[in-house]
């Protein structure tokens, strides 16, 4: 499933480290992949992302 999150402040890069670390801890059945990263003005990003089940990821790597 593709998401998007917002961010306001900088620096971006902690936040975003620090939000795939909280998401991981909130979600451990679930993967997090960065996808993209798009600059809306100079204070405003998106961050998108896919969040994917482990089990369902591992059994497409299979097949």
């Amino acid at each position: 499933m593709i998401k998007f999150k917002e961010f306001y402040t900088q620096p971006y890069d902690v936040f975003i480290s620090a939000f795939f670390k909280d998401e991981g801890e909130k979600y451990p059945e679930d993967a997090f992949e960065y996808v993209d990263l798009k600059a809306i003005d100079r204070k405003l990003v998106i961050l998108v992302y896919r969040q994917t089940n482990k089990n369902l990821r591992q059994l497409k790597a299979i097949l």
